[in-house]
């Protein structure tokens, strides 16, 4: 396993982190249900997904297939990659589920590159790739819709 310490928050039951006894730069639910309108009940269980996913993640993630991480190349390819999922991120956030892909995507790239792990960055390839067929969709689709609504409405004018 590599040092990488992904869920060293993930040790502590959800409902300790941000208490006392945790870091200071952590924020629990708790505080999180007083700043928002969530319930500390729902984010406690947001919390312990979360801490499963990082400790199955630490678990699985390993050095293999050098040659996917190493070198300054594939350094600055992984690093567009991360780039290019944050803007993706950003640009799909107003659309819902279509900004899940490229968050899973920047977490395996950035989890395999950290680690080492070529298959984790590979996944992360592959989750990217996934991000843009489904933007490609849906951007068909929704000009196909378009299309027929401006000839409904040119049809119902004339």
């Amino acid at each position: 396993m590599g040092g990488t310490g992904l869920v060293n928050a993930s040790s502590h039951p959800p409902e300790e982190i941000g208490g006392c006894d945790g870091p200071p730069m952590l924020v629990g639910p708790h505080a999180v249900a007083e700043a928002s309108s969530l319930a500390a009940d729902t984010l406690i269980g947001v919390w312990a997904r979360g801490a499963r996913l990082f400790t199955r993640l630490e678990r699985d993630i390993r050095p293999r297939v050098p040659p996917l991480t190493h070198g300054p190349t594939l350094g600055r390819v992984n690093g567009l990659l991360l780039v290019l999922s944050g803007v993706l991120l950003i640009a799909l956030w107003p659309l819902s589920l279509l900004n899940t892909l490229p968050a899973y995507g920047a977490l395996l790239v950035a989890a395999g590159s950290l680690e080492r792990d070529g298959y984790g960055v590979v996944a992360g390839y592959i989750m990217l790739l996934l991000t843009l067929s489904d933007i490609t969709v849906v951007a068909v689709l929704g000009k196909i819709r378009v299309r027929a609504i401006l000839s409904d409405l040119d049809s119902g004018a004339t």
